[in-house]
């Protein structure tokens, strides 16, 4: 009898430290891709914004008092997911713009290309990439802000241009 209790206490033993290391692996394990994931919601910034004049004609194209112009805007992606291209959604304000009176002047997009990357539509992880649009500008506007809305972090960043 005393055999068979030795017997069972080590089994209770022995099954009781396979639990407990079997609880640590999944708790590491758990804790590496909450940490992996938290990074994947780590949204893209703005780290550069230039513009560029093209005239008063853009692709034998041209409409009275409106100007052409060329926007390229640098995006860093600090995630460690590549993030999807046609998420980034810019809008154009130039009432929020203080050197225009706050007055609206039209700002409208004419064309997109595609961002710099290696990657058709999508910035790598860790990297940044330049996308680059034209704007047809109403004559008269001294600039304009820039919003990049994040749908996925729902925050936005804001920068102004100056013309």
């Amino acid at each position: 009898m005393k055999v068979v209790k030795i017997v069972i206490t080590v089994f209770v033993a022995m099954m009781s430290l396979f639990i407990c290391l079997l609880s640590a692996a999944i708790f590491f394990s758990e804790t590496d891709y909450l940490k992996y994931e938290a990074d994947g919601h780590t949204e893209p910034i703005i780290t550069s914004a230039e513009i560029e004049y093209l005239g008063d004609e853009y692709h034998g194209e041209s409409e009275d008092g409106f100007s052409y112009y060329r926007l390229y805007v640098t995006i860093e992606n600090h995630s460690n997911y590549n993030h999807n291209t046609s998420s980034v959604y810019l809008h154009y304000d130039s009432s929020a713009y203080g050197g225009n009176d706050w007055e609206y002047y039209s700002v409208m997009p004419i064309e997109e290309e595609a961002f710099g990357s290696d990657e058709a539509n999508c910035i790598p992880a860790g990297k940044e990439a330049t996308c680059s649009e034209v704007l047809c500008i109403e004559d008269g506007c001294r600039g304009f802000t820039v919003t990049y809305n994040n749908y996925r972090t729902d925050s936005e960043q804001t920068i102004e241009i100056d013309l």
